[in-house]
């Protein structure tokens, strides 16, 4: 069986968290704020508000996916292979 030698007094129990790459939190709020806004202009037209409002959750995560700039593989990971398909 192989050693996996950890550095800087790591172990299995305490390695350190790690974040995606790239991830830019400000970018993201401001285009989830974005996306609110079309949503609830969208609502207003029938005089909801996004309380009332009602939408397909796999439209909402494509949109979503959308939003983050998934590649088309990391699309299909979150959605599935056939919402993926369906919402490309």
């Amino acid at each position: 069986m192989a050693t996996v030698q950890f550095f800087k007094n790591f172990a299995w129990d305490n390695v350190p968290g790690t974040k995606p790459g790239g991830f830019n939190r400000l970018a993201v709020i401001e285009r989830l704020a974005d996306m609110r806004e079309e949503w609830q202009e969208a609502a207003a037209v029938d005089g909801k508000t996004l309380t009332e409002a009602q939408a397909p959750v796999g439209v909402v995560m494509s949109d979503i996916c959308d939003l983050l700039e998934f590649t088309p593989e990391e699309r299909e990971a979150i959605l599935g292979v056939e919402l993926a398909r369906v919402t490309a």
